[in-house]
């Protein structure tokens, strides 16, 4: 059996099936301009299958903490950031780039532009694109997804949430380039959310 394969049958994202709609238009060629995307189609493609593995490490944390509709205790929280080195020790060590690719993207996507962010305070160019992308779509889709301890917002109380964290949380020009296209992901989210529907 592929490795791959074993990893994509662990997958654990969230609890929205469709969070990485919500990351993949970042990394079509339209979507990204050529100074930040990676520089071939193989790499985008990999940076794809690999950003769906984010949050393995989270199939190391308790039920309890997960599914917790309130705010989360400092303790709670403390095991709850270990999903980012936990989520790289999993993917990390094979020979396949995909696969080092998504320990990376598991590693960094809870990095913050400013240095404030886990599991070891990388701040802006430190952190890996995939990192800074991710970091991104999954605070995104965070907010605009119902969670069991909050409703979904709607895009406008997002934006806002996010234009907070522009500079702090998230790479500047990431961030405006992800509100340049909104319409574009958000087209490619109701599309996927549709197939899905019951």
């Amino acid at each position: 059996m592929q490795g791959a394969d074993v990893v994509a049958r662990l997958l654990i994202v969230d609890d929205d099936p469709m969070q990485r709609q919500t990351l993949t238009p970042m990394l079509r060629g339209d979507g990204v301009d050529e100074a930040q995307a990676p520089d071939d189609a193989t790499a985008r493609r990999r940076l794809r299958i690999a950003i769906p593995m984010h949050d393995i490490g989270k199939i190391a944390t308790p039920d309890a903490i997960l599914s917790k509709p309130g705010k989360l205790t400092a303790q709670e929280y403390e095991v709850m950031k270990q999903h980012a080195e936990i989520g790289y020790r999993i993917l990390s060590g094979s020979s396949s780039e995909m696969l080092q690719l998504a320990a990376e993207v598991a590693r960094t996507h809870h990095e913050r532009w400013d240095g404030g962010g886990y599991p070891h305070g990388l701040a802006g160019d430190e952190i890996p694109l995939s990192g800074r992308i991710v970091a991104i779509a999954d605070v995104f889709d965070a907010l605009t997804s119902k969670r069991c301890y909050k409703p979904a917002f709607p895009l406008d109380k997002t934006r806002a949430i996010m234009a907070e964290g522009r500079g702090h949380h998230f790479d500047p020009a990431l961030l405006d380039l992800f509100w340049a296209h909104i319409d574009e992901f958000m087209a490619v989210r109701v599309k996927n959310l549709d197939r899905v529907a019951p």
